[in-house]
């Protein structure tokens, strides 16, 4: 697989590059391992995992205003992908499999991108 878990990487620069839907938070604890950090933000985010792809680092997280208050991230299925290029995209695509399907691109996320 070319997208493998790294505690390393420096996670916070970047932003947003796309929404995916299809996967389950078992799927991807079983594909990358525990997720990196829990209650990374309180209003943001529960869990996210920061990752290595050929394109550089990615993060994938839940986005808590997607879903109502107090929703276990056990029933999570829809996920923000982070990164500093778009190309993180297809990386994690493909590697959480062919049931996800991206709700949408963002090419160029305004709340600060660092790309």
């Amino acid at each position: 697989m070319d997208v493998v878990a790294d505690n390393t990487q420096d996670a916070a620069r970047g932003g947003l590059r796309a929404i995916i839907a299809g996967v389950s938070y078992a799927e991807i604890v079983k594909l990358f391992g525990p997720p990196n950090c829990t209650d990374t933000d309180l209003d943001k985010c529960d869990v996210e995992w920061v990752l290595r792809t050929p394109a550089g680092p990615a993060t994938l997280y839940n986005w808590k205003p997607d879903w109502a208050p107090g929703v276990p991230v056990a029933v999570v299925t829809s996920w923000h992908i982070g990164g500093r290029k778009n190309e993180v995209v297809d990386h994690m695509v493909r590697a959480l499999g062919p049931r996800v399907q991206v709700q949408r691109r963002v090419s160029a996320w305004r709340g600060g991108n660092r790309a």
